[in-house]
C-alpha cells in the first residue's frame, strides 16, 4: 500500500498546474492532511457519475468511454459509471466522482469558477469533481483525469481531501470589464428579433475572454448589453450598453464594432467613459458570382459551347472580382486558356484554386477564381466533408465525395478576406448536416478575417442546413441586400432536360457577420444567344468590405 501511495504522490508532483486556490501548483500532497480513499484493493464505494445527455456519438461521451476502458483494463473495473438521473424521491450518494456538468450541486459550484476553456479536477463538498467551463473543456478534463490516474495498472486511489488541480485556458483578454463590472457579472438582453446578434456577441466575447454572458429576455440587475431592433439607439453608459437598429446589417456592424473595440484594448480590456468605440466605414467594393456550372453536357449544351457563353457573360459584367464555381470538371478546365470574340481567356483574367474531389486531376472541383489584378493569393486548401476530412472519402450517409475549397485573398489595400466554396451531398441528410457543421467549425477555427461562403447546398432555405449557417456567424446575402430580385425563386432551371426538385433556392451566398455591406444580390437569368450557360441560374452579388476605425 505504501508503494501505491508513493506512486500517486509522484504522479501528482509531476503535474505542473495552477492549484484551485490560486497558488503556483507546488502544494505538496505529502504534507499531513486528511486523505480520501477513493479505491483500495481494487474495490471502491464510489460511482463515476456523468450527465444523462452524454452519448457515444459526441466527444463528451467518447471521453467517458475512454475513462471506462482504462478503469476496466487497469483497475479491475472497480469504479462503476452511471448517469446523473435520480428517480422521484431518490437522493444522490455521498460517494461520487462527478464528470462534467452533472445535476449535482457540487458540479454547479465548481463551474462558477471556470471560464470556457478552463477545467479542474478536485474535491467539492467531499465529492471529486472533474469538470470544464464548456463541454469541450469537460471532455479534456475527463481524459486528463483518466490518463493521470488510470493509464497504468493500480488497485488504489488515495488523495488529500483538499486535492484540486486547475487548468486555465488561454484567452486574448485576461480581464474584461464594463465600467468596472466583470464580464462574469454581465448579461445580454435580447428578443427573438435579435437572436442572431445575441448569439454572435455571446460567442465573440467568449472567444475573447472565456466568459459566456447569459442571454436573457429581461434583466433587473447587473451590467446589461441591450440589443434591439426597435430603434436606432447606440449608447454606452455606466449603467449599460444599448446597440440597436431596425436594419439587421447596420445592427451587426454596431455589434461588431463593440467586439473589435474590446479586442483592441489589450489583455486588460476595460470599457469605460474614456473608451471610443470603433466606427464601421465603407472599404473596397467587390463583385462576386456564384454558379454551379454543370460538369457535362452534349450537342448544343456541351461544355465547348457553354464556355464561350460563360465568358461572354463575365465580359458583360466587366469580369467580376470573385467566382465561386461548383462542378468544375476537367473538360471545363481544358477550355480556360481559350479566348474568343469579345472575351478574354479565363486564365488570362483569373487565378484559381481547387482540388478534384477524388484527389486527382480527373474529377470535379468546387473552385474559387480570383481576379489577378484585384487579389493576391495568401493561402488555400481543400478538405473532404466526412469523418476523415484530410483524405478522399464519403461522409456519413452520403453517396458522393463532397469537398469544400477555401482561399485567403489579399486586396490591393492590404485587407484579407477568406472565400469558401462547396457542393453538399445531394442524397444524404446526415452528410449535409454534418458536412455543414464541419465547414462552420473550420471557418471558426481558421479565419480571423471577413469570410464569404458560397455554394450549392442541395437544400432549401427553410431546412436545417441553411439555418445552421445563419444561426450565428453568417448572413444570407439575400436577407441584407439593399436591392435585388430574389424572393423565393428556384436557383435551378430546366435546362438540358434536367428536372429540379427544388421549388425555391438551393444555391447561396453567405457573408460573415458585420463584415460586408451587400449592395445588391440578384438571381440573374441571363442567357447568351438565347442559350443556357448552365442548369443553374447565376447569383450575382455586389459587396462593400467594412473597415472598423
Amino acid at each position: 500500500m505504501k508503494k501505491l501511495i508513493f506512486f500517486l504522490i509522484l504522479v501528482t508532483l509531476l503535474v505542473t498546474l495552477i492549484a484551485c486556490n490560486g497558488t503556483d501548483g507546488k502544494d505538496d500532497i505529502t504534507t499531513e492532511k486528511p486523505l480520501v480513499v477513493l479505491m483500495t484493493d481494487a474495490a471502491s464505494p464510489y460511482s463515476i457519475v456523468y450527465p444523462l445527455s452524454y452519448s457515444s456519438t459526441n466527444f463528451k461521451g467518447q471521453a467517458v468511454e475512454y475513462l471506462e476502458e482504462l478503469i476496466k483494463t487497469n483497475a479491475g473495473n472497480a469504479l462503476k459509471t452511471k448517469s446523473d438521473y435520480l428517480a422521484d424521491g431518490e437522493s444522490a450518494s455521498s460517494y461520487e466522482i462527478l464528470l462534467g456538468s452533472t445535476n449535482r450541486p457540487e458540479s454547479a459550484e465548481a463551474l462558477k469558477t471556470l471560464r470556457y476553456d478552463d477545467y479542474l479536477i478536485g474535491f467539492v463538498n467531499e465529492k471529486l469533481v472533474v469538470i470544464g467551463g464548456s463541454d469541450e473543456a469537460s471532455a479534456k478534463a475527463i481524459r486528463h483525469f483518466a490518463t493521470m490516474f488510470f493509464s497504468k495498472t493500480q488497485n488504489a486511489l488515495i488523495l488529500p481531501e483538499d486535492y484540486c488541480e486547475r487548468f486555465d485556458g488561454s484567452y486574448p483578454v485576461s480581464s474584461l470589464t464594463f465600467f468596472g463590472n466583470s464580464a462574469a457579472d454581465c448579461v445580454i438582453l435580447s428578443d427573438s428579433a435579435t437572436e442572431q446578434d445575441a448569439l454572435y456577441l455571446q460567442k465573440s466575447l467568449r472567444a475573447l475572454s472565456g466568459y459566456t454572458l447569459p442571454i436573457v429576455e429581461s434583466a433587473t440587475q447587473g451590467y446589461t448589453i441591450t440589443l434591439s431592433a426597435g430603434s436606432d439607439t447606440n449608447t454606452v453608459t455606466e449603467s449599460g450598453i444599448t446597440l440597436a437598429h431596425s436594419d439587421p446589417a447596420e445592427r451587426s456592424r454596431r455589434i461588431n464594432a463593440l467586439v473589435k473595440t474590446l479586442s483592441s484594448l489589450g489583455k486588460d480590456a476595460a470599457l469605460d467613459a474614456s473608451t471610443a468605440l470603433l466606427r464601421a466605414t465603407d472599404g473596397e467594393k467587390l463583385s462576386l458570382i456564384d454558379l454551379n456550372l454543370y460538369s457535362t453536357g452534349y450537342a448544343e449544351n456541351a461544355i465547348t459551347k457553354r464556355y464561350p457563353r460563360l465568358m461572354t457573360y463575365l465580359a458583360s459584367k466587366s469580369y467580376p472580382d470573385i467566382l465561386t464555381l461548383q462542378d468544375v470538371s476537367p473538360t471545363w478546365v481544358s477550355q480556360f486558356d481559350l479566348s474568343g470574340e469579345g472575351y478574354k481567356a479565363m486564365n488570362e483574367v483569373y487565378g484559381y484554386v481547387g482540388r478534384g474531389r477524388n484527389d486527382d486531376k480527373d474529377s470535379v472541383m468546387q473552385a474559387i477564381f480570383y481576379k489577378k489584378d484585384t487579389f493576391t493569393l495568401v493561402d488555400s486548401g481543400t478538405f473532404w466533408l466526412s469523418e476523415t476530412p484530410d483524405r478522399k472519402s464519403v461522409g456519413w450517409d452520403g453517396r458522393t465525395r463532397s469537398i469544400c475549397t477555401w482561399a485567403i485573398l489579399k486586396t490591393a489595400d492590404g485587407n484579407e478576406i477568406a472565400v469558401m466554396n462547396t457542393m453538399l451531398d445531394p442524397y444524404g441528410t446526415k452528410a449535409r448536416a454534418n458536412g455543414m457543421a464541419l465547414i462552420l467549425n473550420f471557418a471558426s477555427e481558421t479565419f480571423t478575417c471577413p469570410v464569404l461562403f458560397c455554394g450549392d447546398l442541395q437544400t432549401e432555405p427553410k431546412k436545417t442546413v441553411p439555418k445552421s449557417v445563419t444561426k450565428c456567424d453568417f448572413f444570407d446575402a439575400e436577407t441584407i441586400a439593399e436591392s435585388g430580385n430574389f424572393n423565393s425563386e428556384a436557383t435551378t432551371n430546366q435546362a438540358f432536360g434536367n428536372i429540379s426538385t427544388f421549388k425555391t433556392k438551393s444555391d447561396y451566398v453567405f457573408t460573415s457577420y458585420g463584415d460586408f455591406k451587400v449592395n445588391a444580390h440578384a438571381l440573374d437569368k441571363t442567357k447568351v444567344d438565347d442559350a443556357y450557360i448552365s442548369n443553374h441560374w447565376i447569383l450575382y452579388t455586389d459587396l462593400t468590405l467594412i473597415n472598423y476605425q
